[in-house]
Formats: C-alpha cells, sequence, structure tokens
C-alpha cells in the first residue's frame, strides 16, 4: 500500500489542525516491536521470526503538493536470530478517513516519528482527491 506524504504539511499544523480533525474518525492502534540488524528488520510473527528487505516499486511527486511512495518491506522467513541489534517499539495509530484512505501516526517513546496517508486503492487521482477533501476545510 503506498504512504501518501503532504509536502506543505509541517508538525505544528499536523498537530493543531489535522490530528484533532481525525479524532472524529474510527480509530485503530496497534503495537510493533522491531528488531534491527545489519542484514534488515526482523519481527516476530506468530512465534516465527522473518526478516524483512526493504524493496522499492517506485516513488512519485504529484503537483508539488504531494509524495508518493511504493516501497514495501518483503517478509522472508527465517530462522537465525541476528546476533547484533536493536530492538525499538513503535506505536502506530490508524484513523479511517475513507475505506480507502487511512491517516497514519507513528509514535517511539510517545514521540511522534512520522505521519502519513495509506491507501489500499490505486487510483492516484482519487486519493489525492480524497485527501485534499479532508485537508481542505481545516479550522
Amino acid at each position: 500500500m503506498p504512504k501518501i506524504y503532504v509536502k506543505k504539511l509541517n508538525m505544528q499544523t499536523f498537530l493543531e489542525k489535522v490530528l484533532p480533525k481525525a479524532l472524529r474518525f474510527e480509530k485503530k492502534s496497534e503495537e510493533i516491536i522491531q528488531i534491527l540488524s545489519k542484514r534488515g528488520i526482523y519481527k516476530i510473527v506468530n512465534n516465527e521470526l522473518f526478516l524483512y528487505k526493504l524493496q522499492n516499486k517506485q516513488t512519485l511527486n504529484i503537483n508539488n503538493d504531494f509524495f508518493i511512495t511504493n516501497y514495501y518491506w518483503k517478509k522472508i522467513k527465517n530462522s537465525e536470530y541476528p546476533f547484533e541489534h536493536f530492538m525499538i517499539k513503535i506505536s502506530k495509530e490508524k484513523y479511517f478517513i475513507t475505506d480507502n484512505i487511512q491517516l497514519i501516526l507513528e509514535k517511539r517513546k510517545n514521540i511522534i516519528i512520522d505521519f502519513y496517508f495509506k491507501t489500499t486503492h490505486s487510483d492516484y487521482e482519487k486519493n489525492i482527491a480524497d485527501i485534499t477533501s479532508f485537508l481542505s476545510n481545516l479550522k
């Protein structure tokens, strides 16, 4: 699922205007523990260890306002636990803006480390229109 970043949306505007509006929508939270190593990111899923490698499909710039990344993490079954590693815990909040658009907020130790929109729909023009509509009447 592509990530859509709004280029002109800084952290202060996000916290003051976007997040309060997003709080009106359905929210789902999850905690993710990642094991960072030189080989990639490891996760334990259903008591099995998986290595995730970053894959790049494409990156798009849309009309100077939006930046779309289509990076994804390829899941590889692995039985070797990394000797050198660092564990981090990330809290992820998903706000369901439409059926196809989610606003994602990622935190580490209660500090926002990333925010973006995520979509399940491949029509970028429709996604941009939905996000623009959501952002259009921020007070």
